[in-house]
């Protein structure tokens, strides 16, 4: 995770300095209701951005560019980010490049679309 502990994945520390939050805990600040009217839209752009070619499960998702550079990862978080009306993340320590973070795999109105369609009452846990 970019920004996070030097040559590494592991986010427990900064979790720990509370550098790094988990939506699902209380020092997010969001109470369930809220969890879930942001995650819902993320959910239906991943199924949009699965679409985007095909394959099985009702898609392909993206085709991953040559040496990453392009639409890959970075861009299907920018886009999750934006799903969920969040300001995309600033690092203390990005890395040196980063592709496709600035680029969305679907448009602004579609974005803002999922964001405006009426919740679907499915729990998000059992």
């Amino acid at each position: 995770m970019n920004g996070v502990a030097p040559r590494s994945r592991d986010v427990r520390a900064a979790m720990a300095n509370g550098d790094v939050v988990s939506l699902s805990e209380p020092a997010s600040g969001m109470d369930a209701d809220e969890l879930q009217s942001a995650i819902f839209p993320a959910l239906s752009a991943i199924e949009r951005i699965n679409a985007l070619s095909p394959g099985p499960h009702g898609g392909g998702g993206v085709r991953y560019p040559f040496l990453g550079l392009g639409i890959n990862s970075n861009s299907v978080f920018a886009t999750l980010v934006e799903a969920m009306g969040f300001a995309p993340p600033t690092f203390a320590r990005p890395a040196r490049l980063t592709p496709g973070s600035t680029r969305r795999l679907l448009g602004a109105q579609e974005i803002a679309s999922l964001r405006n369609r009426p919740r679907r009452d499915v729990p998000l846990s059992a």
